[in-house]
This record gives C-alpha cells, structure tokens and sequence, in this order.
C-alpha cells in the first residue's frame, strides 16, 4: 500500500498517532502483514518514534482493536451505505473502520474520533470522501448502543469461509462460542523453569496470578513482564498454556536427546531444556531461530541449535525422541493473532496439510526403533490436526497412536477441563469456558514407531 506523506500546516492533537494507525492497518489488510511484521515496519519509521509511549499504546490498541472487530465493523459500515467504496477508495474504507472501532469500542470522543477521521482524509488523498465518512461515522456515533446489542451471526463476527468451515466441523453452537472470543482480551500465561510451587505462590500473592498447570502461571490482567522480578534472571518465558502441554507428553526426557523440530521461538526448546533433555532445535527461519538463541542465552538453558530444513535434514544417530510442531495455518491462535483469520484461506490450509504429511513422514523414517513422536499444530482445522493422524496410521504400519492420558497432562486437565479424544489424541478449542478462561487452539497426538518395516506408498 502507498500512501501520500500528510502535509500539515499546523499540529493536530491526536492526528499523528490515526496517521500511524492508518499506516499500521493498511500493511495488514493490503500487505498482508501480520500484527507483529506490519509493528515492526511501522517501528522503523521516524513517525512512530517521535509519538508519545501513550500514543504508541494507543496506536497498538487501534489497531488491535479494529483487526479483532473487523468482520463486525465491516457489517456495520455497510449497513449506513447504498453501494460498496470503490476498490481505488481503500484510504477511505480504512479511516471508517479506524473511526468506527473509536466510536464502538475505545469509548473515543465522539468529537474527536470523527474530526480527526476527516483530516485524516484531507491529508491522505482520501478528501472526496470526507461528506461519506462524515455521514457513516455520524450514524455509526448515533446508533452505537443499537450496534453494540445487536445479535451478530457467526458469518458476522467472522470471515465467511471460517465461520461456513468451522460450522461444518464444529456445529453452529461451538463455533458462535469461538466467535465471541474475538470479543475478550487473552490472559496472559507464562512457562516457569524451577521452583514451580515457589514462584506459584509468589506470583498468586504479589501479582495476582494463578497455577493453571504443573509449570503454567496465569495472570488475569496483563503485566510489564519484563519488569517482573525473575524476568531478567530466566526464571519464565511468556508461552500460553496450551502451547505448553505437548512438551510434557514424552515418558521421561531427562538425559535423553531430543529433537524439537520447527522449533523457534523456542518455548517447547525450553521447557524440554528445563527437564533435564539434551535437546537439538531445528529451524529453517533464521530470524527466528535468532530470537529462539536469546531465549536460551536469557533463561540460562542450553540446547544445540541448527538452521535447517527438515526435508534435507539427517540426524547423526536415529533420534528416540521427537516434537515435530508443524507449519500450520495457527488458527488456533486466532484470540491472540485475529488477523490470521483474515490473512488465511482454504488453499493455505491444503497447502499446509501436504506439507505437514511429508514432514511427518520424514519423522517417523528417521526414528529409532520405540521412538516417541509428538505431533503438534495449533491450528483448529481437521486437516492439521484428526486427518492428518487418520492418514498417517492408515498409510504407515510401523507407528501407532500412544493415547494421551490425563496423568500426563497433570493440573492443567483439571484446571482447563481438557477432555481426551476416544482415540487417544488431544483437541484443545479456544472456549472461553474451559474453566480458565480460554487458551490457544491445539491439536497433539503422540505416535510410537514399532519395529515393523515402514509400508509407505513409493
């Protein structure tokens, strides 16, 4: 997206910080850019450092805000207008949804959420639209009790294909409950080294946090965790609590080599680090592997880190344990991350599952004889997560599904109500009435190759 450096003759309170949010929101609906990714652009502009750490808050917030209630904003706007915005008027159609998300959600003066939309326009080669904004932004002010108790269809609250496929999967009931989520801010949770009880106990008496899982902390309003005293030291790392059970699911890590594939940021690399394993980390980003080696140099924790892809990748000695987190659509993050659901499609989840199948091949060819592999995405698609284990186990007769049980999950299966599958493996849905108040969308199963010759078709 291009746009037109504003000329301003004069300094409007509040109109730096919309301009940067326009900027922001713009490399995620036409770039295509993550929240993080279009952050980062954004943060390398002299316009954002010479706002205020208030309006840098505020910006996130916007921009957050009217990502997560993008759908809903999108309904409402074209509810107030005759006919859709030109394709060549996308300037404009940003400012209305940066307004509306004002008016409806930030509790913005309404004054100062429409004004400064209009100079928005004047000074982003968006002024011919500034009488349409003024009225739509008016009606939207108007009627915002009206909108805000209005009950919204799940194909209101999310894209079409999410909201029609997990419908399908799911039924309409789960899936309206998934779509309310977008409503509610995530809990913050974090991974502790040691001394689990000790720093439980802490951090529930000082910060108001909570044990939610043999190593998870919860705290119910988010803090400045690196002010946190322990932060500095590598006592925790920020890691939600469904991310952390797969980790835990192998027999006994302790001594043992372990290869954590598609491993940065390095969460899982850690929490197996912690327990005691000799752990390989495997990546083929190196950027994030970057960001996986100053975890490790923060915490304290030791682990042999390779930048490579999995696909062209031979371990010297057959491992005996595996964590393979596959590349996936992460819609299962989607509380967190709401922009993956506007960035993902049907095609990237075909494309995806292909990749995941010859991945965990790849794993299973080059275990040990017994080897334990853990299969993980969080994603909240079947494709990702039940068919590829069906497909695997009716392709391939040297693996079997090793149930998950509840032991292995420990206080977390009490705590989230977690509920494993029949069959033995683990789906874990972003319900905000899981017990804890919601956690990331995953899907885990662990496989134990046997001995038997592989049968893979050629």
């Amino acid at each position: 997206m291009i746009l037109n450096k504003p000329s301003q003759k004069k300094t409007i309170s509040g109109l730096a910080a919309r301009q940067v949010a326009l900027n922001f929101i713009g490399l995620i609906i036409f770039n295509r850019l993550t929240f993080d990714d279009a952050l980062l652009k954004v943060q390398t502009d002299a316009s954002w450092s010479s706002l205020s750490d208030r309006d840098q808050a505020f910006v996130r917030n916007l921009v957050m805000t009217s990502i997560r209630n993008l759908t809903k904003i999108e309904f409402y706007l074209k509810s107030y207008m005759s006919k859709s915005l030109p394709r060549k008027a996308y300037l404009a159609h940003y400012i209305l949804i940066l307004g509306a998300a004002q008016l409806l959600y930030l509790e913005t003066p309404p004054h100062a959420a429409i004004s400064l939309s209009l100079h928005l326009a004047e000074s982003n080669d968006a002024k011919h639209f500034k009488k349409l904004i003024n009225a739509i932004l008016g009606k939207v002010n108007r009627e915002q009790d009206k909108l805000r108790f209005l009950s919204l269809t799940t194909t209101q609250i999310l894209p079409k294909w999410v909201a029609e496929k997990w419908q399908q999967y799911y039924g309409d009931q789960l899936t309206l409950k998934f779509a309310n989520c977008l409503e509610q801010q995530p809990k913050l949770d974090i991974s502790v080294k040691s001394n689990t009880e000790l720093w439980a106990k802490k951090w529930a008496e000082e910060f108001g946090a909570k044990q939610i899982g043999d190593h998870s902390i919860r705290f119910d309003k988010k803090p400045n965790i690196t002010k946190l005293e322990g932060f500095a030291e590598g006592e925790f790392w920020v890691q939600d609590a469904a991310a952390a059970i797969a980790a835990t699911l192998f027999d006994d890590v302790a001594q043992n080599s372990v290869f954590d594939f598609c491993a940065a940021p390095g969460g899982k690399t850690m929490q197996l680090a912690a327990l005691g394993a000799n752990v390989t980390a495997v990546d083929i980003n190196k950027n994030r592997l970057k960001r996986l080696n100053e975890n490790l140099e923060r915490t304290q924790l030791s682990a042999t880190v390779i930048q490579a892809d999995i696909r062209k990748f031979t371990p010297e000695i057959a491992p005996s344990h595996i964590l393979l987190d596959a590349p996936c659509s992460a819609t299962g993050t989607f509380r967190k991350h709401p922009e993956i659901l506007l960035l993902k499609s049907l095609q990237d989840i075909k494309n995806l599952a292909k990749i995941q199948a010859e991945l965990l091949n790849i794993c299973i060819d080059m275990a040990a004889p017994n080897a334990e592999i853990i299969y993980v995405t969080c994603s909240l698609e079947p494709e990702e997560g039940e068919k590829q284990i069906d497909a695997i186990l009716g392709r391939r007769h040297d693996v079997k599904l090793e149930p998950i049980t509840n032991e292995k999950l420990g206080l977390i299966a009490k705590t989230a109500n977690l509920i494993v599958s029949p069959k033995g493996w683990l789906r874990i849905l972003p319900d905000l009435t899981d017990g804890i108040g919601g956690m990331d969308g995953f899907f885990i199963a662990k496989l134990r190759k046997s001995n038997l010759q592989s049968q893979t078709p050629a």
